[in-house]
């Protein structure tokens, strides 16, 4: 003999409680409320690095927890160093200074050869645990404050400065008359005026600019 199909209207009569509208609504809130810790769960488990960093002995170790401690050792100095580039770009375009890329692999080329090769320099980024693209931002920094102290700078090397290095620091140059280090001098010197022009005048710079901090 068939057996007889339950109809819904039978199935609602069997629940232990009336199936009106208002428990119509709270069950589809606890299915929603469910279906979300679910949701929450699995985001969690996949993005648990996201949150977690390491656990000790069941310990748990937060991103955020070692987010702060880094904000506490190198905050201000990371900050410090993000303004000062960022003031940088911004001086730069305004004295129409521009880095190409050829400039920035001109200087990675002779890093190359300077260090010894491909391989050597290949170890080196390596061991400072930099990529290619993070030198080249650094090359390029590096080159737009050169250009900028060129173009900002007129510093002037004397003769009487130069002879006045060689006789005070005599002893460095024991193998080497005045005239065979009097480039090399000069060079030294004027490297050395240049950054010290530069730092005044981009501090100067630093104080008018409009700087707003948030932490």
């Amino acid at each position: 003999m068939a057996k007889k199909k339950t109809t819904k209207k039978q199935i609602i009569k069997k629940l232990p409680f009336k199936l009106d509208k208002k428990n119509i609504a709270f069950a589809k809130k606890i299915g929603i409320v469910i279906l979300a810790g679910i949701a929450v769960f699995l985001a969690a488990k996949k993005f648990k690095s996201q949150f977690i960093v390491a656990t000790v002995n069941r310990q748990v170790i937060s991103r955020w927890s070692l987010n702060r401690s880094l904000m506490e050792t190198y905050g201000t100095t990371t900050l410090d160093e993000l303004v000062n580039k960022a003031l940088l770009k911004d001086l730069a375009k305004e004295n129409d200074v521009k880095i190409t890329e050829e400039d920035i692999q001109g200087e990675i080329d002779e890093l190359v050869v300077s260090l010894g090769g491909q391989e050597a320099f290949d170890q080196a980024l390596e061991q400072y645990q930099l990529t290619i693209d993070d030198l080249k931002d650094r090359v390029s920094m590096s080159l737009t404050q050169e250009k900028l102290a060129e173009t900002i700078s007129d510093v002037d090397i004397t003769g009487e400065q130069i002879k006045s290095y060689y006789d005070t620091n005599e002893s460095l140059f024991t193998e080497q008359t005045f005239e065979e280090a009097e480039s090399s001098i000069y060079d030294m010197l004027y490297q050395q005026e240049l950054q010290n022009t530069f730092n005044t005048w981009f501090q100067a710079e630093k104080e008018q600019a409009t700087v707003k901090l948030f932490i």
